[in-house]
């Protein structure tokens, strides 16, 4: 998993194994850490949630010391079957502000370009 922050956007790249596990609804973990103190880093989670729609493909949420990301299950499933390579998402934050969000999955090299 690759995230990258700038100012209000958040960008997380999967791998095809993350995109895998995600499909067979086991979530993705990612954890960086800071020091050499326990608890002190960023902690990532990414799963699949069969409850969110379309209409909302992509919720974060920041639970107990971790970033959450949920993907809606039809989102997870077309970046699987590769018709899909992700999506974004504008979620409002605190005040008129949003958060834009882009998931989206590793491009396999074609053949001959590796």
């Amino acid at each position: 998993m690759k995230i990258q922050y700038h100012n209000d956007q958040i960008r997380v790249r999967l791998t095809s194994a993350e995109v895998e596990a995600l499909t067979l609804g086991r979530a993705v973990e990612h954890a960086v850490r800071f020091g050499a103190e326990p608890g002190v880093g960023h902690a990532w989670r990414v799963e699949r949630d069969e409850r969110l729609a379309q209409g909302v493909p992509i919720r974060l949420d920041f639970e107990e010391g971790v970033a959450c990301m949920r993907l809606a299950a039809e989102l997870v499933t077309g970046m699987h079957e590769e018709h899909t390579i992700g999506q974004e998402v504008s979620q409002p934050v605190e005040g008129s502000a949003a958060l834009r969000i882009l998931v989206e999955r590793d491009l396999k090299p074609r053949r001959g370009r590796e």
